[in-house]
């Protein structure tokens, strides 16, 4: 690239984060609005990558600066991912299946896996295992992250995949999809039975912290447990 977007060559560090983020520098604690603007993809490239020099700790404390999300909104984004996790995963998926519109079901797959990748992340806490990255690199990035020692939710990874992996016959029946043609049943069960699986392990861990006291599986009904923990009365940080 060249001009503006050119990605080497010596940079400001406002101008080089700003480059990325539309931001000089990390919006305030105080400003969740600011942080609603900045999605997870755009922080990840703005705070990965490797410091080899940084002599008076100004890169480091202006990128830390991102890295450090506010926990009310980490705690708000949570509450979303657990609402899509419910309604593509736990709702529209099976009905879709059930009805037989593979590519309906598809698409719920898609959004089902993009936010529970997420919520890894932010469970996780993105000060200590930074921000969900753009989709090429999604699994490569959760594959690392759920190999660490202390990962959170360390098998959601390999779960995912084999929601996706499955999808074809779920979606289709599986014909000319290297599925063998055994029809979709065998695959449908499957995946309703890992996105269960999926549910029932993020109640535990949401438990385990504190943040609900709630059994329920059906992820939308933990988001009131979730949004208590939110000490700002911002109306953006709370669910309608």
């Amino acid at each position: 690239a060249q001009g503006a977007n050119r990605r080497d060559g010596v940079f400001r560090i406002g101008d080089f984060f700003e480059s990325i983020t539309g931001y000089r520098t990390a919006p305030a604690q105080t400003s969740p609005h600011e942080w609603l603007m900045l999605d997870e993809a755009t922080l990840a490239a703005a705070t990965n990558g490797e410091v080899f020099a940084d002599p008076t700790g100004q890169f480091s404390k202006t990128r830390q600066g991102f890295k450090d999300m506010p926990d009310d909104m980490r705690l708000a984004l949570i509450s979303k991912r657990l609402g899509m996790i419910a309604q593509a995963g736990q709702y529209n998926l099976p009905r879709s299946l059930k009805r037989g519109d593979g590519a309906a079901a598809w698409l719920s797959i898609h959004e089902f896996v993009n936010a529970a990748s997420s919520l890894v992340f932010l469970i996780n806490v993105p000060m200590v295992a930074g921000y969900l990255p753009y989709y090429k690199w999604q699994f490569a990035a959760l594959r690392k992250l759920s190999k660490s020692m202390f990962a959170l939710l360390p098998d959601v990874a390999e779960q995912l995949e084999s929601v996706m992996r499955l999808s074809s016959a779920a979606c289709y029946g599986g014909a000319g999809f290297g599925e063998g043609g055994k029809g979709s049943a065998p695959a449908i069960d499957q995946i309703n039975g890992i996105v269960e699986h999926i549910a029932a392990e993020i109640v535990k861990e949401l438990q385990r912290e504190h943040l609900t006291t709630s059994t329920e599986t059906f992820l939308e009904w933990q988001r009131p447990y979730i949004e208590d923990h939110i000490a700002s009365n911002d109306p953006v940080l709370k669910s309608l």
